[in-house]
């Protein structure tokens, strides 16, 4: 019992070690299930008219590859 115990508290302990960019990805990825949610919620003519907005906006219309929150903070922003 006292090995498990020594396990999860290894455990514990590297996963408190490591918090140096594992916030900003755990952000980055809140942030675009935010999008895809409000993007989801909309009736078909309106995705078509926030697809050219943020075209317009010179904004991506797909987000699975971009890294930068500035970015996806303002796409999220075109959603309010």
């Amino acid at each position: 019992m006292s090995k498990i115990f020594i396990k999860k508290k290894f455990l514990v302990r590297l996963a408190d070690d490591d918090t140096t960019g594992n916030d900003e990805s755990i952000n980055i990825e809140a942030i675009k299930k935010e999008i895809i949610a409000k993007r989801n919620a909309l009736p078909p003519m309106e995705k078509k008219a926030m697809k050219e907005k943020l075209e317009a906006a010179g904004l991506p219309t797909a987000y699975k590859n971009v890294t930068d929150a500035e970015i996806l903070n303002k796409v999220l922003a075109m959603f309010n």
